[in-house]
């Protein structure tokens, strides 16, 4: 009868950790792996219909903890192009066939750590190595039919097969693509491969559980055949292929697989047992720990970031502005946010559709927004000949050769690096005379390429009539504080008018004018527009959830 409460108590502690680590994970930031465990976790609660109910109550209660993080993100994703499919044509979208070998040989391909990798685009979403003695261990529990629905192997076989199945370029993984289904149609499948390792990870403690219990040696024969036969035929194709890379790379899992086949059989020797097992463990231990210092080694923050004469500068200039590098090797994507200082590209996996688009009509010249853009996620511009590009707020524009345009004034240079101040530039916030109107995204474009002046000129998303009155000299507009998720504006006016904020729009941001709510309109085909009346005002925006 005692059994009981430790029972209680026992689930009590497994609930706590559940929800703790499924928490964690969604608050670590990446949607698309918190929605595959998400699914894996329903997965397994309809398997275990003892444990469904507790799970799916559990699993809600993260949902509900995790809400301060989910919420926002379903507000932007309705501002953003990617729930809507991607190009999942191209190379890499799925995990190629030949890049299977990588859960057996990690570095078969190379390694871009060490410059020399040669298989397909990108490493970092191809491979899935767990380890060559945790892969025996995986392969073991597969190949066990022995009460295989007992002890919960099926599920985690069923996980694994169809992870794969969804991540390498199957007809069954099109289909997602080919429907155009939401969501699931911008998820890159390669991801999956987290899916994958998890499942073998579990299979792995099934397989080392047997494996502690001295399980059939028939069965390690069985297992042992496999990873030596495919390492047999990698040595093969790179000797005889001529793969120095592959080659050198080949050693390590080789010596290890060679090291653990003695180990195991050592440890059905009594007197053996203990010190095998704990040889087992640093074994995989100093492989997985070899494998991700290689890719991801611990470096000297100065060595990415670095303080240079040029970020000096521009951390010393009056904000807000923004600023763009006309040469990518200059800035590598979203660096310049690590000193504060804002740019007009980067790296956004839930970009702004219409940021994206406007963007694109730059880089294009043209009122031009149907995608594709050509961006592959980091949104780059080379050319400052479009005369949308004033709107984008890029006061300086960094370069690595002398730029001749009349409107660039040179402000600063190290190296072969150049400041240009761009003198068309508008300020973050401003005011305008003259309010044009349009009812749809493709209007907006083609009336904002049609502006003469973008100072005295806005268009607008809207109900908007303001009378067309030439701008006095006692009025304008004054940030008086600016920060993340909040910005108030000074503002004295003659006659009503349009204030322009060259922030995104998005429907999350809330303004007031004294005090008093007021609307915020699309301006610009991507940023934000407040009118006020005739006065002197203050106008304030803030960021709710």
């Amino acid at each position: 009868w005692m059994s009981f409460p430790r029972k209680r108590e026992s689930i009590f502690w497994w609930s706590i950790l559940f929800i703790a680590s499924m928490t964690f994970q969604l608050f670590a930031g990446h949607a698309q792996i918190s929605l595959y465990f998400m699914i894996v976790v329903l997965a397994y609660a309809v398997f275990r219909k003892a444990l469904g109910m507790r799970l799916i109550l559990l699993l809600g209660l993260v949902v509900l903890i995790t809400s301060v993080q989910w919420l926002p993100l379903w507000a932007w994703l309705q501002e953003s192009g990617r729930i809507m499919g991607t190009d999942w044509q191209k190379e890499g979208w799925f995990l190629p066939w030949m890049h299977l070998v990588q859960f057996v040989a990690p570095d078969f391909f190379g390694n871009p750590t060490t410059l020399n990798y040669w298989g397909q685009w990108n490493y970092g979403e191809f491979v899935g190595y767990v380890g060559v003695l945790p892969l025996l261990f995986a392969v073991s529990a597969v190949i066990s039919t022995r009460q295989l629905a007992e002890r919960n192997l099926a599920i985690w076989i069923a996980i694994l097969g169809t992870a794969l199945l969804f991540a390498l370029p199957t007809p069954l993984a099109y289909l997602p693509f080919v429907l155009k289904i939401p969501i699931l149609s911008s998820l890159q499948p390669t991801r999956l491969l987290f899916i994958v390792d998890f499942a073998l990870a579990v299979l792995t403690a099934y397989g080392s559980h047997e494996f502690l219990q001295n399980l059939k040696v028939r069965r390690w024969m069985l297992s042992m055949s496999l990873i030596g036969a495919a390492l047999v035929i990698l040595w093969g194709v790179s000797v005889t292929g001529s793969l120095p890379v592959s080659t050198r790379n080949l050693v390590l899992p080789t010596v290890l697989f060679v090291v653990a086949v003695p180990l195991l059989f050592l440890h059905r020797v009594t007197g053996f047992r203990n010190m095998v097992t704990l040889s087992i463990v640093g074994l995989v231990a100093v492989d997985l720990l070899r494998f991700g210092w290689k890719f991801t080694p611990f470096t000297p923050r100065d060595y990415f970031f670095p303080e240079t004469k040029v970020i000096s500068f521009l951390k010393e200039q009056p904000q807000p502005f923004r600023m763009m590098s006309v040469d990518k090797r200059i800035l590598p994507p979203n660096t310049a946010s690590y000193f504060g200082i804002e740019s007009i590209e980067g790296y956004d996996p839930i970009i702004s559709s219409r940021y994206e688009e406007l963007t694109a009509a730059i880089a294009r010249g043209a009122p031009d927004i149907k995608p594709p853009f050509g961006f592959n996620r980091i949104v780059t511009l080379e050319s400052l000949s479009s005369p949308l590009f004033p709107i984008l707020n890029a006061r300086y524009i960094l370069s690595l050769s002398d730029l001749p345009e009349v409107y660039l004034t040179k402000v600063f240079e190290e190296g072969e690096t150049r400041v240009y101040e761009d003198t068309r530039a508008l300020p973050r916030v401003y005011v305008v005379e003259r309010v044009n109107t349009a009812s749809n995204k493709q209007q907006a474009i083609l009336a904002l390429y049609d502006i003469k002046d973008y100072r005295t000129e806005a268009v607008v998303e809207g109900d908007v009539s303001l009378p067309p009155v030439p701008m006095r000299s006692d009025e304008g507009v004054s940030l008086a504080s600016y920060a993340a998720g909040r910005l108030e504006i000074e503002a004295m006016v003659a006659v009503p008018r349009l204030v322009v904020i060259a922030d995104a729009y998005n429907p999350k941001w809330q303004a007031t004018i004294d005090g008093i709510k007021a609307t915020i309109v699309r301006t610009n085909y991507a940023f934000q527009g407040v009118v006020v009346s005739q006065g002197s005002h203050r106008v304030t925006l803030t960021y709710g959830l």
